[in-house]
């Protein structure tokens, strides 16, 4: 069963494909997902397991941190994924104080939008961030 979700995930290009498969259940966007699942969201593809990310055909470098949080972004996308989890996700229950989590959302926006004409990475105010393609979601 891990396997054919696997292959799922990596030969389905169609974002509408794949949330049909979540919709029925067969395939899971949890952080239980194999831990080699290729994640693909509009015109992003993350690989979890050989760390890497594209859009547009265009490698992202990407930070470890900022890595990260992309996983977590992407594994709900279009969902929300809430400050307080994020930071729990990162850091466990010693998160830094201050404004550690915005400076790692501004190098990852910098390197995931800042090239692109749609941005992908929008921020929720006072709640958290998503991956969307809407141009109506906050900034």
């Amino acid at each position: 069963c891990e396997q054919a979700r696997l292959r799922v995930a990596l030969f389905c290009s169609s974002t509408d494909n794949l949330r049909a498969l979540l919709r029925r259940g067969r395939m899971s966007s949890t952080n239980a997902a194999p831990s080699g699942a290729v994640w693909t969201y509009a015109d992003l593809i993350f690989n979890a397991s050989e760390h890497w990310a594209e859009r547009q055909g265009r490698r992202l470098r990407l930070s470890p941190t900022g890595f990260r949080i992309l996983d977590e972004l992407i594994r709900v996308a279009p969902g929300l994924v809430r400050r307080e989890d994020l930071e729990h996700s990162l850091w466990g229950e010693d998160p830094p104080e201050g404004s550690a989590l915005r400076t790692h959302i501004h190098e990852l926006r910098r390197e995931l939008d800042k090239p692109f004409a749609v941005p992908l990475l929008h921020t929720v105010p006072h709640v958290g961030y998503r991956l969307s393609t809407e141009p109506g979601d906050a900034d």
